[in-house]
């Protein structure tokens, strides 16, 4: 009975350090993590100089989430340029067009395993984004996302909501500073501090929870709509 009562004992001793030990190994991902995105963040860049013109990321396999938003972006903007579109019925149309473009598999995301990581990161990037400038944020979004890639922290599900959320942002943004530079838009460029503060309103909000879930769910709708509707705000 004793050496039963040992063996239990050394059972789990052994037990009990290997799940420090991969307790441990957690807290180091995340340490480890946390500092490198914000070396990126903290990074001192002139907002004015654009440090890359290229708005997508190979290294994200989520990327075509922001890409494929963008291009139903652009088919509305032409239909507002060409005045083929009432106001309140751009938005339907975006809806209907990303829905039949866009795969499910990056339309839609698990909304699972949230941690209070992911959502730092988050407000993160809305934070270079408004502080910092957008051309800024192309360079310092796209190295955030080869970090993401790289660590073993996050699973993939949670990978994936952070890497489409900024791309989409990226992508999105940049598709609109470029149809309204090439096409003397009567779109004026205070959209996007409307935009901005539409970020800033769902980051800081702390009663809307169904908002943030529905976001959660389908980055590319929510950001698509919010950038939509601070276009048609601000069209002369």
């Amino acid at each position: 009975m004793k050496k039963f009562f040992l063996l239990v004992l050394g059972i789990f001793a052994i037990l009990n350090s290997c799940t420090k030990s991969v307790l441990t190994d957690y807290e180091a991902q995340k340490k480890e993590l946390i500092e490198a995105v914000t070396h990126v963040a903290d990074m001192k860049l002139d907002s004015k100089v654009i440090y890359d013109y290229s708005l997508t990321n190979c290294n994200n396999p989520n990327d075509i989430a922001g890409i494929l938003t963008s291009n139903v972006t652009f088919k509305v903007l032409v239909d507002i340029r060409d005045s083929k579109s009432e106001s309140d019925s751009i938005i339907s149309k975006f809806m209907n067009l990303l829905s039949k473009t866009m795969p499910e598999t990056y339309l839609y995301t698990d909304t699972s395993d949230y941690t209070a990581l992911e959502y730092l990161i988050k407000d993160l990037l809305i934070d270079i984004y408004s502080d910092q400038g957008f051309n800024v944020f192309i360079l310092k979004s796209k190295e955030i996302e080869d970090i993401i890639c790289e660590s073993s922290y996050f699973n993939e599900i949670q990978k994936k909501r952070i890497l489409i959320f900024s791309s989409v942002i990226r992508q999105n943004v940049g598709q609109i500073k470029s149809f309204i530079s090439e096409n003397k838009s009567q779109i004026k460029p205070d959209w996007e501090e409307c935009f901005i503060s539409k970020l800033r309103e769902l980051q800081d909000c702390g009663n809307c929870f169904l908002e943030k879930i529905y976001c959660a769910f389908s980055w590319p709708t929510c950001l698509g709509i919010k950038a939509l509707d601070c276009l048609i705000s601000t069209l002369t």
